[in-house]
């Protein structure tokens, strides 16, 4: 008996995928051909092995062609793209590639020690009914609900869609057992590479950091204005030092100005102060160790 490997949004034959998934890659994909060579480089199942790709799967009219060629037992999740028009592969092609097509399922898995409900699009909070969620369809990981640092932080629910998974973890499925590792990891609201399309996200009012190591405490870092001028000085400064692509000219800041995180986010780019906020709350841990 194989591994069980959950994943979702391949989005094969999406012509414009290199415009967001193309910067979390570091340009390997650009077009339709890397997306499937990307797919393909990264695809972790075996022969023997069942994969459960969680919607968005078929864009192309060979889609089912592509995933029939993949290694496994391929079980697909319906999405809100597949079977969107009629250029894209049918229900009946689809059956040539996956082995089973659902809408939703309802099962056990015993790694989480809970019944799962997995479909494509997030389930409302009140029709859980006591289950966790695997699903996909956000692919910006820092709008999940994964992300401990946020008020809509909500452990029963596992995004295993391919770009937030990327960002996250550098696969783009997970196996059984490594979904409970992945739910219950301190992920913070943070992104290497932000694609210029994706705005700024709800502004927090504190950012905490729970490292992963025993006998650590607990940190905050508290986002008031003093805080703020701070992160706006190191952000001017990685600015001038030409660390980022924005534009030293662009940044201004009127000291009269009643600055909140998400205007100076506007100003500098949200990933940067992200990034910024990381680094001040790791070095906060080591000054208390």
């Amino acid at each position: 008996m194989g591994d069980t490997y959950y994943m979702a949004d391949p989005h094969d034959g999406h012509r414009a995928i290199g415009t967001y998934r193309g910067p979390i890659t570091n340009g390997r994909v650009k077009c339709v051909e890397t997306n499937r060579q990307f797919i393909r480089e990264n695809w972790r199942a075996k022969k023997r092995d069942v994969v459960y790709i969680v919607g968005d799967a078929a864009f192309a009219r060979d889609s089912h062609e592509f995933f029939n060629s993949l290694p496994g037992t391929k079980i697909l999740l319906l999405g809100n793209h597949d079977l969107e028009t009629t250029k894209r592969s049918n229900l009946n092609q689809l059956t040539h590639a996956f082995t089973k097509i659902y809408g939703v399922v309802k099962k056990r898995i015993h790694a989480l020690n809970s019944k799962v409900w997995v479909q494509h699009i997030p389930m409302k909070e009140q029709d859980l009914r006591g289950c966790y969620q695997i699903h996909g369809h956000i692919h910006d990981e820092r709008l999940d609900y994964m992300n401990r640092d946020q008020e809509t932080f909500d452990d029963r629910y596992i995004n295993v869609n391919m770009d937030a998974l990327w960002t996250r973890t550098g696969k783009i499925m997970l196996s059984i057992s490594e979904l409970e590792e992945y739910r219950s990891t301190h992920w913070l609201t943070k992104r290497h590479v932000t694609p210029s399309h994706y705005q700024p996200v709800t502004p927090v009012k504190r950012l905490q950091y729970t490292p992963l190591q025993e006998g650590d405490a607990d940190v905050e870092i508290v986002l008031n204005q003093e805080s703020l001028l701070s992160l706006a000085a190191v952000a001017h400064n990685r600015l001038s030092s030409g660390l980022s692509k924005t534009s030293l000219s662009k940044f201004t800041l009127d000291r009269n100005e009643d600055l909140t995180y998400q205007t100076l986010a506007q100003k500098v780019g949200d990933c940067i102060l992200n990034e910024i906020l990381i680094d001040a709350l790791k070095a906060k841990i080591q000054d208390e160790r």
